[in-house]
């Protein structure tokens, strides 16, 4: 490890006996100790040349350092605030790396299930809605049925699956009540009482409920397409 924090009120407390040298030599240790995240060689010669000990003094300086802070274990050198600091960190890099891991299973499962729904979308020929849309109507209807009811029955009343995919797709429940309303009035006017309403297909794809006059003529059909009345 690279880091490790320092607490230098607690540091002062257990160091107020050491020289300067001394202090020198305990902080050589300890980043040795936090850099390789092991015991410090258990072989002093082996230590003191992997800090630089050149001179007497400051081999001297290092084993006292050395019986007052560390412990002579099979392992090394141990100090008992190094080996918590480094349990710490390194169990805190095992659980990031399980996070991550657990986060791309997350990631790869959610893009499975997507693509499943696109195959099923392909397989039954109905769309999927597998995003959000900032329009919450599109890809759903609760009024389609209202509008389908309020049509007039005629023999152009007809491909209902065909109306409801258009009513879906753009949305129309958001103006629901404007397109029924409409509807309404055209349904009881001159030109549909007398035969020349349009499909209900055509109506939308037309979106003859944005026409700003309901009896406007230009909502007729041409007599051919004129409804036949519903015997009964």
């Amino acid at each position: 490890m690279h880091y490790f924090q320092h607490n230098i009120a607690d540091y002062r407390k257990d160091t107020m006996h050491l020289t300067l040298l001394e202090h020198g030599c305990y902080r050589q240790l300890l980043d040795q100790y936090y850099l390789s995240e092991e015991p410090l060689p258990a072989d002093e010669e082996k230590l003191m040349r992997l800090i630089c000990a050149r001179n007497e003094e400051d081999k001297n300086a290092i084993k006292l350092v050395l019986q007052d802070f560390f412990t002579k274990t099979e392992d090394g050198y141990v100090h008992r605030r190094c080996a918590i600091e480094i349990k710490a960190y390194q169990e805190k890099l095992v659980n990031s790396s399980k996070g991550g891991k657990a986060s791309a299973a997350a990631k790869a499962t959610r893009s499975s299930k997507a693509q499943v729904d696109v195959n099923q979308s392909s397989s039954d020929g109905q769309p999927t809605i597998n995003h959000k849309h900032k329009n919450q109507y599109i890809g759903k209807s609760d009024r389609f049925e209202e509008f389908w009811s309020t049509w007039p029955s005629s023999e152009r009343k007809n491909s209902k699956a065909t109306c409801k995919s258009k009513w879906e797709g753009n949305g129309l429940d958001e103006i629901a009540d404007k397109i029924i309303t409409h509807v309404g009035k055209l349904k009881v006017s001159d030109q549909w009482t007398k035969g020349f309403e349009p499909a209900p297909a055509t109506y939308l794809n037309q979106k003859r409920y944005l026409d700003e006059e309901s009896n406007s003529n230009q909502n007729g059909l041409p007599p051919n397409l004129l409804r036949k009345p519903l015997r009964g």
